[in-house]
């Protein structure tokens, strides 16, 4: 996890990097005005002080923390019982269970939570399933056994295996497709059971029986065979076999039987080293196309990522140059639990030793592992004696892993493809995306891998021969021993165990202050339900003798929801802060205690607003937030305060935009704003329409007055308002009500009598889908120059001709008609700017043409 995080208010919770030198006593902190790039930290020297007072440094804090290798903290990992049926993990899973049952009752939910996983929902997505035309043609099966269930396998179900399997396996040789697809159906579900040897070669036998003809057989009747075979796995009669299904899956780019090849690869791979090695050999041929499509199939199977893949990439991040290593590291990141099942974690536990790699990204990388990951991060931030380490490691804990992550995406790399300098023999692949953690990326980055298929053929050559015990060499040779990880059943969650909360918590008691302030973070960010319990440990923090400690624990209090009302009176202390920073946050995190807070709050609250000592709009969002005390207390302070107090009204109009729309007192609220949209003074006018845009949106119109029909035409009175930015804002609002909206801007623009308000009106068009481009032609008819000018200009640089001729080549009868307006505006007497001149020509032009084709046609 990176050491940035992102606040409610940046203005405000940007972190604090004024330490003063009597104020620190670490020899290595990372200061927040560095932390895009952690490796470079400044020493502050502090040695000789630190010595006079008796204070241990990271060399010498042996009795304080003790000393553990990454290979001891390994170890004590993977000593753990990780089976989902792990005492200590149900054991660990009650006691959370239970800490959030105990305050349900009295705590909000933070947005924290959702706002992750909605967001983790999106961006983690799998690409990649296997076939299995079981699950994917479900419901075909399931018509096809509502069809025969009466007639052929009447009372099949009291059958013995052995017999059910008989009577299935007569009825393959059915001419009914329902009767075929329903034996296999039932001979699937024999299999997947408790089953003996010897119904297991029965199937078998008649199965591959019926390959030896497979020419003659229907494809989906094939696929649902090879499955059947593949779920058996590695037998004697399935791998003497393997000349034949090889021979199903050899085809080129002209073939139709896709899914037929695709079944029978997925049935080789899973029988066995036998099979993975016939398709190496298969990959090894001298069809560019099959060897191609091979080797697509065979990287994004977890054998192949855990035994070539990540070990290659680890080799690099250990032996590498700098940049590759960071790229190797990346790509890691982005693999997420592979990782772990590919041995890798003993090199990230090195590189994050050394600090030869950004350890952020590092710690990230682990954590990605899944619970293996978190529990080893969880040890490194007790053990480890660099504060850089700990630090990393508290700010990795907080992220969320995916149940089901979508890992990177893998491509492979053909000699058919242009010759790459980064690619030269040996280099196996090559990171094309963002050096940083993934849990940074937006939704839309993405990364993609790319592995050169003639190393990827040589490093499973080797890995055969491996294997086979022909050869005693390395697949990748400079690459140290790494851990073989045979059980990889670990059962991912996306909930934050007890394990990292507590660890977070005592964090937060840490002697390196860099480590603290990142523990208060991921205490934030992680939020409600799992970090209630570390509420006192936070309101503890509130004291650091530290800056930035204080101003993230009051953070991440603001992150507990009402948690946040056993903080008050801290918070309250702290609103005289030295740091304004420091008051502002606790300002904040104020508001989220509700009502709970109000009556002790708001008068002191009410005393800082008057004062200015915090930012006067964050005060009286404060103060709107605590509930509906405070909204009727800063609504009755603005009609007291003389009109000339422009900076503290308009504050409190700010602060009005977030009342609570779920209570009854909104409607006193928004008629006070509307009494405030007429005010003579400009900045009053436009702080009361924000603030009504901003409850508009989060009522979602279900509030009467602020439904479209009531806000339109006081919007499209304030379309001729003097200031042009408040004609904006209006233009905006009207674009943001929808259908209403639009038909209201096209009434605007063609009836209004105000030049100002059509002129408006066409801004607001222009906003909207190309769709609107018919009405602003009749707007190039406007007797008022303005409104041409206005409206030449949205054309111009709302539009261009390729969106148009999208937006309207379907559309027949209204290019006809756009064909005539547009003449009609070009031979108007007055002339037309000339890029918008320009653009409707070329666009009338297109349109003709198109007009030739079907008049031809």
């Amino acid at each position: 996890m990176s050491l940035q995080y992102i606040s409610p208010d940046d203005e405000y919770m940007s972190p604090i990097d004024d330490y003063s030198p009597d104020q620190s006593e670490e020899l290595e902190y990372t200061p927040s005005s560095n932390r895009n790039n952690t490796s470079k930290s400044i020493a502050t020297p502090q040695r000789s002080i630190n010595k006079a007072r008796n204070i241990p440094t990271e060399s010498n804090n042996m009795p304080i923390r003790a000393q553990s290798t990454s290979k001891q903290i390994l170890s004590n990992v993977l000593e753990q019982d990780w089976s989902i049926s792990s005492p200590s993990k149900k054991k660990r899973m009650k006691i959370l269970k239970q800490s959030i049952q105990k305050s349900d009752s009295k705590r909000d939910i933070s947005p924290t939570k959702g706002n992750i996983d909605n967001i983790t929902a999106k961006k983690f997505s799998n690409y990649h399933s296997e076939s299995h035309p079981f699950v994917i043609k479900s419901e075909q099966l399931r018509k096809s056994l509502e069809n025969v269930k009466n007639t052929e396998f009447y009372g099949i179900e009291s059958l013995s295996p052995e017999s059910k399997a008989v009577k299935c396996l007569e009825h393959l040789k059915s001419f009914s497709k329902d009767v075929k697809f329903t034996a296999l159906h039932h001979l699937y579900n024999i299999v997947i059971g408790k089953v003996t040897d010897s119904v297991i070669e029965i199937i078998l036998d008649e199965l591959l029986h019926f390959l030896d003809k497979w020419e003659e057989l229907d494809d989906e009747f094939l696929e649902y065979m090879l499955e059947i075979i593949g779920t058996i796995g590695p037998h004697p009669m399935s791998i003497e076999k393997l000349p034949l299904m090889i021979s199903m899956i050899i085809h080129d780019e002209t073939s139709t039987h896709v899914n037929l090849h695709q079944a029978a690869f997925s049935c080789v791979f899973h029988l066995g080293f036998s099979g993975v090695e016939s398709l190496i050999k298969l990959a090894n041929k001298e069809f560019p196309y099959l060897q191609a499509w091979v080797l697509e199939k065979l990287v994004v199977t977890n054998l192949v990522q855990r035994t070539i893949i990540v070990p290659a990439l680890a080799q690099d991040a250990l032996t590498g140059p700098g940049p590759i290593k960071a790229q190797a590291v990346s790509a890691l990141n982005r693999m997420y639990s592979v990782v772990w099942e590919g041995g890798a974690l003993p090199v990230l536990l090195a590189l994050m030793e050394e600090g030869s790699v950004d350890r952020p990204l590092v710690a990230c990388t682990i954590r990605a592992c899944g619970q293996i990951g978190e529990q080893t991060l969880i040890k490194l931030l007790k053990q480890s004696p660099s504060g850089k380490v700990r630090m990393a490691c508290a700010g990795a804990i907080c992220w969320r892993v995916p149940t089901r992550p979508r890992q990177i995406e893998i491509r492979v790399v053909t000699e058919s493809v242009k010759y790459e300098e980064s690619l030269v023999p040996g280099t196996v692949w090559r990171y094309l995306g963002n050096i940083r953690p993934v849990v940074q990326d937006d939704i839309n980055d993405e990364a993609i891998l790319e592995i050169n298929a003639r190393d990827l053929i040589a490093s499973l050559q080797r890995w055969v021969r491996r294997e086979n015990r022909n050869s005693i060499g390395e697949v990748f040779p400079l690459l140290p021993t790494m851990p073989i990880i045979n059980d990889t059943a670990i059962e991912e969650e996306q909930e934050i165990s007890l394990q990292a909360i507590r660890a977070l918590s005592r964090a937060l008691k840490d002697d390196h202050p860099g480590v603290r302030e990142t523990a208060a973070y991921s205490l934030g960010f992680i939020g409600l339900p799992e970090a209630a319990e570390t509420i006192n440990a936070l309101i503890r923090a509130l004291k650091d003798k530290m800056p930035q400690i204080r101003n993230m624990a009051a953070w991440a209090i603001g992150r507990l929801g009402t948690e946040a009302a056993k903080a008050t009176t801290d918070l309250l202390i702290l609103l005289k802060d030295e740091f304004w920073k420091v008051r502002s946050a606790a300002c904040i995190s104020l508001a989220s205690a509700g009502p709970y807070a109000a009556n002790i709050a708001i008068p002191v609250l009410l005393k800082v607003l008057k004062e200015g000592s915090i930012n006067r709009a964050t005060v009286a969002e404060t103060i709107v937030r605590l509930g509906v005390q405070g909204e009727k207390i800063v609504i009755d302070m603005l009609n007291k305060e003389p009109l000339s107090n422009i900076i503290l009204r308009t504050s409190i109009i700010k602060g009005l935009g977030q009342a609570n729309v779920g209570n009854n007192n909104i409607d006193y609220v928004i008629e006070t704003l509307y009494k405030l949209s007429v005010d003579r003074t400009p900045q009053i006018r436009k702080e009361a329409l924000l603030s009504m845009k901003s409850i508009a949106e989060r009522s979602k119109a279900k509030l009467t007055y602020l439904k479209p029909k009531t806000l339109l035409p006081l919007y499209i009175r304030y379309l001729k308002d003097p200031v042009k930015e408040i004609r904006d804002i209006c233009v905006q609002c009207i674009v943001n009500t929808g259908p209403q909206g639009e038909l209201t801007l096209i009434e605007a623009l063609t009836k209004d009598s105000n030049h100002i308000v059509r002129a408006q009106a066409a801004k607001g068009l222009g906003l909207l889908s190309p769709g609107s481009f018919r009405t602003l032609i009749l707007g190039l008819h406007d007797s008022h120059p303005y409104v041409r000018k206005a409206v030449a200009s949205i054309i111009y640089k709302y539009y261009t001709v390729k969106t148009l001729m999208q937006e309207y080549m379907q559309k027949v009868t209204q290019r006809q008609t756009l064909r005539c307006a547009i003449r009609e505006v070009l031979a108007l007497p007055y002339p037309l700017p000339l890029g918008c001149n320009n653009l409707l020509k070329e666009f009338l032009g297109l349109l003709e043409e198109e007009a030739n084709k079907e008049y031809t046609e």
